[in-house]
C-alpha cells in the first residue's frame, strides 16, 4: 500500500477594528480575509496542489478571503462571487525565510493532530504580497465534506523562498504526530 500524506497547517486571527481586504483587479467586489493554510508533503519533491509550469513544488499558501456582502466565510461559501484564493507557491533556498520563521516554530510546539498553537502577533502583509500581474486565475470549486463550493483561484507565477529545513521541520513533526495518533 502507497500512503501519501499532505500536511495542512491554517492560520486565523480576530481582528478588533476593519479586517484585512483585497479588491479591484478581476474582483467585482470587497472581499475580507478569513484565513490562510498551508499544504506540504513529506519530502521536498511533492506538497503542493497546484503545479506550476508542470512541476510540483514543496509548499502552497492559500490565503482565503469572502465577499464582504456575506457576514462569515460559512455564508459566502456556498455563493457564485463567495469566495476567492489567493495562492503561493514555495521554492527551495538555502537559507530560512526569517518571515516563516514564527510559524515554523509553533509547529514545533503541536504534539497531537487537530491541535492548536497562538502565534505572536505579526502583521498579515509579512506573509502576503499583492501581485498585480503575472498569475494565474480560473474559476474552480473545493470539496468540503458533503459538498463542493465555487473559488475563484488566483495563482502567483512568483514563488517565495523556503528552506528544505523549514519544510522538513513542519512535516516531520506532524507526520510523527499523526502516527503516534493512529496506533495509540
Amino acid at each position: 500500500m502507497v500512503c501519501f500524506f499532505l500536511f495542512e497547517a491554517i492560520i486565523s486571527g480576530k481582528w478588533f477594528g476593519p479586517r484585512p481586504y483585497v479588491c479591484n483587479g478581476p474582483l467585482t467586489g470587497t472581499y475580507v480575509f478569513a484565513q490562510l493554510h498551508f499544504h506540504w508533503g513529506p519530502d521536498d519533491e511533492q506538497g503542493s496542489e497546484h503545479t506550476l509550469d508542470g512541476q510540483k513544488l514543496p509548499l502552497e499558501m492559500h490565503v482565503i478571503f469572502f465577499n464582504s456582502i456575506y457576514m462569515t466565510q460559512d455564508d459566502a461559501k456556498n455563493k457564485k462571487d463567495g469566495i476567492i484564493v489567493f495562492s503561493y507557491f514555495f521554492k527551495l533556498q538555502a537559507e530560512d525565510n526569517e518571515n516563516l520563521s514564527p510559524i515554523v516554530n509553533s509547529l514545533r510546539l503541536i504534539r497531537q493532530p487537530f491541535k492548536s498553537e497562538h502565534l505572536e502577533l505579526m502583521p498579515l502583509m509579512e506573509l502576503v504580497y499583492p501581485f498585480e500581474d503575472d498569475y494565474f486565475l480560473y474559476w474552480g470549486n473545493v470539496s468540503g465534506k458533503e459538498s463542493q463550493h465555487p473559488v475563484l483561484w488566483l495563482l502567483c507565477r512568483h514563488p517565495y523562498l523556503i528552506s528544505s529545513g523549514q519544510v522538513a521541520t513542519g512535516s516531520f513533526i506532524l507526520l510523527m504526530n499523526y502516527r503516534n495518533a493512529i496506533t495509540k
